[in-house]
């Protein structure tokens, strides 16, 4: 469904986005055109997934969410809801997780409106891969 008016496009089922490295699964998007000419993207699934490769150089990233908001403009997502946020063999875990793309930033935790109410925080999970350890050839 368009609605020219409000700028909005909703696409329902099982819905595939992708541009260039980037690609969105989900159930249910909503793609907003902003007065300003920004773009945002809300999409909702069991899970939602957002796949993309920043650079060739760097691991795909991968996450999964109940809920996933993209700022396309600013290279924001925020993950709801049973979110997992993955990068090679690093990831995070938690019921809310903001990720910076250009940054490489993420935040993990509950979200401003969980502490407001007083809700029970979840876990924060997080897996940092050991480095290799060089390998000496002198050794027998």
């Amino acid at each position: 469904m368009r609605h020219e008016k409000k700028g909005l496009t909703s696409y329902i089922g099982n819905v595939r986005i992708q541009q260039g490295s980037l690609e969105l699964l989900a159930d249910n998007v909503t793609v907003y055109s902003l007065a300003d000419g920004s773009t945002e993207v809300q999409a909702t699934g069991q899970p939602a997934r957002f796949s993309q490769q920043p650079s060739p150089e760097q691991a795909m990233i991968n996450a999964r969410a109940e809920a996933i908001h993209y700022d396309i403009g600013s290279g924001r997502i925020e993950l709801t809801g049973d979110a997992r946020l993955q990068q090679g063999e690093a990831s995070v875990s938690s019921a809310h997780i903001v990720y910076m793309i250009d940054e490489q930033v993420f935040r993990a935790g509950a979200d401003q409106k969980d502490s407001a109410e007083g809700a029970t925080r979840e876990r924060v999970q997080v897996i940092i891969p050991a480095q290799k350890q060089p390998t000496d050839s002198n050794q027998p």
